[in-house]
């Protein structure tokens, strides 16, 4: 399964969903349990595998992505620089 988790909201995005392959036929149209979603995945897996590994559309890019890395690493070295027990010892 693979979601994609929106924050500051509760929304969650179903990428693509793939259940044990021993339960596959019971999500095939026309079953009480069909899923489009999970028989869309299972078709993409069987037929065309590149697509399950493509970026989503309102993916961040690598450039942003790793502009957000440096910037907590920023945070956590002068979190890590800035203890309580030094603050109190220059006072």
């Amino acid at each position: 399964m693979l979601f994609k988790a929106y924050p500051g909201s509760d929304n969650i995005k179903i990428i693509w969903m793939i259940p044990d392959r021993h339960i596959w036929k019971q999500y095939q149209y026309g079953f009480m349990t069909e899923n489009k979603t999970i028989t869309e995945s299972i078709h993409l897996f069987q037929n065309d595998r590149n697509k399950l590994d493509q970026p989503d559309p309102d993916d961040l890019s690598d450039v942003q992505i790793d502009a957000i890395y440096r910037s907590i690493a920023l945070s956590s070295r002068q979190a890590k620089t800035c203890q309580p027990s030094t603050i109190l010892a220059e006072n």
